[in-house]
Parts: C-alpha cells; structure tokens; sequence
C-alpha cells in the first residue's frame, strides 16, 4: 500500500479502502494494514496478538518494525498480568 496523503485521506478513507480491497493472502492484507496504521498513527512498531484466557499469556503472532521502532519479535510470549 502506498504512504497514506494525510491531508486528503481521513482515517475512516483508509479503512474503507482496506475493507474493499481483495488480498492474496493474510500476510498481504496485514502488510497494507500495518502500512497504513504506520502511516496513521506514525508508529514505528506494529504487533498483532493472541491471547490465550487458559495459560493467561498473550503471544505475538505478527509484527512489523521500521527502523527505530521496538524490534517486537513473532513468537514473543508475556504473561498477562505484565502488559497493558
């Protein structure tokens, strides 16, 4: 996805246009997504997570990172309790 123009895209543009687009697989669609909430929301780290209510662990299972971001790791577990 190309960089979002701030000053003629509002958010809910972005959004729609990412719900009305057919991707080729999960790995692309979370690649537009995490694209243009780096863009949005100027974050240099993007991470989507699972938790898991049984052990009380939420478990990174997609992530992306610009340069000077956090470096947040696929497969990187923390308990509950311990994130926000």
């Amino acid at each position: 996805m190309a960089s979002v123009d701030r000053s003629r895209s509002t958010e809910i543009d972005v959004v729609a246009a990412l719900a009305g687009r057919a991707f080729e697989s999960t790995e692309e669609a979370l690649d537009a997504v995490f694209a243009a909430m780096r863009d949005l929301l100027g974050m240099r780290s993007l991470f989507l997570s699972r938790i898991d209510q049984e052990h009380q662990t939420l478990r990174v299972i997609a992530a992306a990172n610009a340069p000077g971001g956090c470096d947040v790791e696929v497969g990187t577990q923390a308990p509950l309790g311990d994130t926000y």
